[in-house]
């Protein structure tokens, strides 16, 4: 299993979810954004905020 992290949660980062997401041997394992994390969705993936 591949474990990955997004590091920003713009056009990119809404890409590598959506391709981690059809993987099969890839997981997201947690996001870290400039956002607030409670507008960022994602499906069970802990969110972090950055500065």
């Amino acid at each position: 299993m591949i474990r990955v992290a997004i590091n920003g949660y713009g056009n990119l980062g809404r890409g590598v979810e959506k391709a981690v997401s059809a993987a099969p041997d890839m997981e997201l394992v947690v996001v870290f954004t400039r956002r607030d994390p409670a507008t960022v969705k994602t499906a069970g993936t802990p969110v972090v905020s950055v500065s």
